[in-house]
């Protein structure tokens, strides 16, 4: 938002127990905050759950179809879930917090949600209490009678503004965005609709649709290859060798992790040793020592490092994409490519990216940042493994997924309760009563107990009355 001299005004989602919008502009306002949210999160700024279908109305069905594999989004598949995405997300901030309550300092990433609560408004309205203390806000695209209103009027002024957090927000101009100009604003998260298709990427010809396609596989693309899930090690032409040195696989994961974007020498200090490094020359010797170890795997004399790391004008470090990828960009890539395809196509595309995931993402790494990228790792391949289960042609296919889905996220209970209900529809009692056993376990060994919810459907399934 801006004042009429130019000047910004934010305005805090977190204290606003809700934001609807109202009047002729709402609808260009909501996309245009979308819109801007999203980018952050590809940035790794913040995450947005939000609706599929909702989506697909702000954006239109061509870009909504495209962002599905971003960085930092969760898509629900109805406001149901989505909730429950939400409330897996304060149960682990409301964790985190409660570990930590001795820093005064510690900042939780934000997150909006994005949905359409229908005849969930007043478990929505409970989850925002915590909006505030646990870095949540969200933008409600229905009836909301709590919270704070908006009336946005067709040239993008608020015409009126009640409830909480809207002090001096009146007669302000709001930010809107038209679908035709959807895609603009997102390009910087989403492949560029004019890029033309590597031969990897093709698919089959309309008239050798009778034929059935090739698995989708992660294409060759460059010489090397840099592995972060599961184990640390780079590979090419010459070979493949482990990487010991704790502060080279911190700088590779750095740099994984800003595919995109140049990071400075200031960064990399501040990230690996707090801003001060432990010798004068540590950052040099260690960017030197990481060129070589990519030198060797492609095969290539140390003098050429700066082909593989590249120092772009002197002003950030990033890895050749030329050259090297790593099996984390393999994975998204795929699920990015698993949101435009149909349900057969997208079924092999995510089971392609789940089966990169050997195990966890960079694994001992004695960072925050790191454990904050893990964590969104694995948000996106339990849920791929979520839709896998939906679009799975038998039913014991389905739990499969789901099982492993809780394998990887033990904690994650809604997951418990898809199974349970899986386990319904096999007729497999005693699966139901491990499944409940196998979570209270967990749940025991973080101090905690199964949700009201979980209990309930428990006895429910298990109840022969």
């Amino acid at each position: 938002m801006g004042a009429k001299d130019g000047t910004p005004v934010a305005i805090d989602l977190t204290r606003t127990r809700g934001l609807r919008l109202l009047g002729h502009g709402a609808q260009a306002a909501e996309r245009a905050l979308l819109a801007q949210l999203l980018v952050k999160a590809g940035r790794g700024d913040c995450r947005v759950i939000a609706t599929q279908e909702n989506l697909h109305r702000l954006l239109g069905t061509e870009i909504a179809s495209r962002i599905g594999g971003i960085a930092g989004l969760y898509v629900a598949a109805s406001a149901e879930d989505a909730l429950n995405q939400l409330g897996a997300e304060l149960v682990q901030r409301s964790r985190e917090v409660d570990e930590d309550r001795t820093s005064r300092e510690r900042t939780l990433m934000p997150l909006v949600c994005f949905l359409d609560p229908g005849e969930h408004r007043e478990r929505l309205k409970a989850d925002l209490g915590l909006g505030a203390s646990r870095a949540v806000g969200a933008v409600v695209l229905g009836d909301w009678p709590h919270g704070t209103t908006l009336t946005i009027n067709s040239d993008g002024v608020v015409a009126d503004a009640v409830g909480l957090s809207c002090d001096g927000l009146m007669n302000l101009q709001v930010d809107r965005l038209q679908e035709a100009d959807v895609a603009d604003r997102l390009a910087a998260i989403i492949p560029a609709t004019s890029k033309q298709p590597t031969a990897a990427e093709k698919l089959p010809d309309r008239q050798d649709a009778t034929v059935p396609g090739p698995r989708p596989v992660v294409p060759s693309g460059p010489p090397g290859l840099i592995r972060l899930i599961g184990r640390y090690e780079v590979s090419g032409p010459a070979g493949a060798c482990g990487v010991q040195a704790a502060d080279m696989r911190a700088l590779l994961a750095l740099l994984a992790e800003n595919r995109t974007t140049l990071v400075t020498q200031a960064v990399i200090e501040d990230k690996l040793w707090d801003g001060e490094p432990p010798s004068r020359h540590r950052f040099k010797v260690l960017v030197k020592a990481t060129r070589g170890k990519l030198c060797d795997a492609l095969g290539l004399p140390s003098s050429q490092g700066t082909a593989v790391i590249r120092n772009t004008g002197g002003y950030g470090y990033a890895i050749n994409p030329e050259l090297f990828t790593c099996d984390v960009w393999q994975l998204r890539d795929l699920l990015t490519k698993a949101a435009a395809l149909a349900d057969a196509d997208k079924a092999a595309a995510l089971e392609a990216a789940v089966d990169l995931y050997v195990g966890p993402y960079l694994p001992d790494l004695p960072y925050g940042w790191a454990h904050h990228d893990a964590r969104n790792l694995v948000r996106d391949v339990v849920q791929a493994l979520s839709q896998l289960a939906t679009l799975a042609d038998t039913r014991e296919r389905g739990v499969a997924y789901l099982e492993r889905a809780t394998g990887i996220d033990p904690a994650a209970e809604h997951l418990y309760r898809a199974r349970m209900h899986a386990y319904t529809d096999l007729g497999q009692l005693t699966a139901i009563h491990n499944c409940y056993d196998q979570l209270v376990e967990v749940l025991k060994e973080r101090g905690r107990r199964p949700e009201a919810q979980t209990v309930q459907l428990y006895r429910r399934l298990t109840d022969p009355n």
